[in-house]
This record gives C-alpha cells, structure tokens and sequence, in this order.
C-alpha cells in the first residue's frame, strides 16, 4: 500500500492497521522489532489500529485482521486448504459407506470389489478434480494415466524419421522444440560421440559435427543415447529412420 495513503487518507481497514504496524510501532519501539507471533505485541498493533480507525470512521478492524495484513496471510491459502480438506473427507465417507459415486468411479469401484475393507488404505486414484465455486458442486474430473512411451518412467525407445540431410544440430533443436522439450541435449551412438556438452574440451571436439548431416554421422535406423538435464538419472533412447 502507498505510504502517503497509509499516512494521510486511510480509506479502509488495511490502512489502519499498516499505519500501527510500519509507522506508529517504530516510533514507540525504536530499538525492538515487532514479532508478530507475540500475542502482546499485536494486541498493541490492533488496539492501535482501532484508534486510528475511529478516528477516520473506518469500520472493520478486527484481531484476525490485523494478524492477516501484519502476517501477510492470505486469506485463498486457508480457503483451498478447507476445500481440498473437504473433497477428500467427501470421498472416503464414500468409499466406507457406498453412499454414492466416487470422483473416479470406474476404477474405485474395481478396486473396491478386489480389497478387502480393512486394506482400504491401499486404494489410490489419482484424479484431477477442477473446482469451480461459481459451478456448484459439480466439478469437472479426469483420471491421471501413465503414458506407455513416457521417457523418464520408461525404458521405450522412441522412434523419429527425419531426412537423411538433417543436420546434427537441427536434431538436437527438434529435440528441444519438440515433445520432450530437452534444454541441452549430449547425443553419442553405439560408435561415437556425436556431441557432448560437457567437458570442455569434448565440447570443443565434437562441436564440428553440429553442421554435418545425420547421413554422414549415423547409419539409417542406429539407436542413440541422448543425456540432457531434464532426465538426470535416465537416458533416452533414441532410434533415427531416414525418410529417404
């Protein structure tokens, strides 16, 4: 909040109470810091802040206010906490009673027939549920799948046809523009080591080979190793068709 605001024309609440806090606290208490976990301390800010609300015929300075604005809390942190709170109380009435349809009904049902009740608590679904207050109750859900090929939890090799005239370096670019969005890919073969970013020194070497196409470099349908941060304890295994 501007300061000339705070000091000269409060218009609401808030005003108030950083009036107490960020100007009247330090003029008092010019050698102690304000501790806002001290009840002491924002009882003063508070009883403060009501002064000087009287004073311009503010209304609304209550305790829990003042502990919001001097704590900086944010008051959607505490309502999606109650929400997300509420949904998953919601669901395991459902599931101990049957009372009605889970967020994911298909698979908690099937799963519900093959457990026992007393090893419920091995029952995951991992659902996104979009909640929108001004929608209702009635939230839009889909379930969470793995991806068959998904490189990090996978060990599929992928497959990519490219011309025979590409480039090393217009790989690596797809590589980064493209679906697995890599930020610096190192890329050998069963043979060679086509780039590598790291050490210096191979980077130096093997820089001459970004401008040679793949033809030149690997032969038609030979699997490639490629590193990249984006998967520090896995590689990717990569397999190159030549289109032509």
């Amino acid at each position: 909040m501007p300061l000339c605001t705070i000091a000269e024309t409060p218009r609401i609440p808030e005003h108030c109470i950083a009036y107490a806090y960020v100007l009247q606290w330090p003029k008092e208490f010019p050698d102690r810091k304000l501790d806002a976990d001290s009840p002491d301390d924002m009882k003063w800010v508070h009883s403060k802040a009501v002064e000087r609300a009287e004073k311009f015929g503010i209304e609304g300075v209550t305790y829990m206010l003042t502990m919001g604005v001097v704590k900086n809390i944010i008051p959607a942190v505490a309502s999606t906490n109650a929400i997300v709170s509420a949904v998953c109380v919601n669901e395991a009435m459902k599931v101990l009673s049957f009372c009605s349809q889970s967020l994911n009904t298909c698979e908690c049902r099937r799963l519900l027939l093959a457990l026992p009740l007393f090893k419920i608590s091995q029952l995951t679904c991992r659902v996104d549920m979009m909640y929108m207050g001004s929608d209702g109750i009635y939230s839009h859900t889909f379930v969470y799948e793995r991806k068959e090929n998904c490189p990090v939890s996978s060990s599929a090799t992928h497959k990519m046809s490219l011309p025979s005239s590409t480039t090393l370096n217009a790989l690596i670019q797809q590589l980064c523009d493209g679906e697995f969005r890599l930020k610096a890919p190192s890329i050998t073969s069963s043979e060679n080591t086509l780039y590598m970013r790291k050490p210096m020194a191979l980077e130096k070497a093997t820089r001459k080979n970004l401008d040679k196409t793949l033809k030149d470099l690997i032969s038609d349908g030979e699997e490639l190793t490629v590193t990249d941060p984006v998967f520090p304890d896995t590689s990717l295994g990569l397999v190159v068709k030549f289109e032509d």
